[in-house]
């Protein structure tokens, strides 16, 4: 219990208390911690937790780093003068169910990365922890095609990590999104709102076909923008 200006008393919960130490730790810290208790690693692997932590530490000095799709994966300092950006790479060691695959970055959120492996297999990796979770397959038998295209983002209103996916598969005479929730663990449909439209056939390289790009809770894609808090393509 801490005082406030006024004689008013503000109440910390255990939960809130811990939270709000943990979240000024340093990384490894944090990882070491998750090892005392299981409340402890359950509030660490919390996505609240994860948008604060990273919210926190983004406003103090850091280093930025480039992210290769690469086997295995690495990464390299592109504020590196000249040179020496080559040889400043760093390899992350991250478990994933098909080594040697094709890898592909969907996107980035709050520190979590949206990684794809041969196309049709999702997996979602947080390098501060080392940790990964390999994302049920979509319900649509679509999925499998060639004309994918994904993204990846946050819905501030529900607290939740949520994972879009489409294409432009022909034979369907509605446009389908397929919203993936971390927080329930399950895929859902939803019809596209709108007019009918032809997704650029756009690789950039960095990305799997038609990756999404994430600005204001808002997934863009060539001729194509998706609200991830409303479920609604635009």
């Amino acid at each position: 219990m801490t005082a406030a200006p006024g004689n008013v008393q503000q109440v910390w919960s255990d939960e809130d208390l811990s939270s709000e130490i943990l979240s000024r730790l340093p990384v490894k810290s944090v990882i070491r911690c998750r090892c005392v208790c299981k409340a402890w690693r359950a509030l660490i692997s919390h996505p609240v937790f994860v948008k604060k932590y990273t919210s926190r530490h983004t406003k103090s000095k850091s280093s930025f780093r480039l992210l290769l799709p690469t086997f295995p994966l690495r990464s390299v300092d592109y504020e590196a003068p000249g040179i020496e950006v080559v040889f400043r790479e760093h390899y992350y060691p991250v478990s994933l169910p098909k080594p040697e695959s094709r890898l592909d970055i969907y996107g980035s959120c709050h520190g979590l990365i949206c990684l794809a492996i041969d196309d049709y297999t999702i997996v979602l990796w947080n390098p501060s922890t080392g940790e990964s979770n390999l994302l049920p397959e979509p319900t649509l038998e679509t999925y499998k095609s060639d004309e994918n295209f994904y993204g990846f983002g946050y819905d501030s209103t529900t607290q939740d990590y949520k994972i879009v996916r489409g294409d432009d598969f022909e034979i369907f005479p509605e446009f389908y999104f397929e919203v993936f929730s971390l927080k329930t663990g399950s895929w859902r449909q939803h019809p596209l709102v709108g007019p009918t439209f032809e997704l650029a056939s756009l690789d950039y390289g960095f990305g799997g076909y038609g990756q999404g790009f994430l600005t204001n809770e808002a997934l863009h894609w060539v001729d194509l923008s998706y609200d991830v808090a409303n479920n609604s393509g635009l």
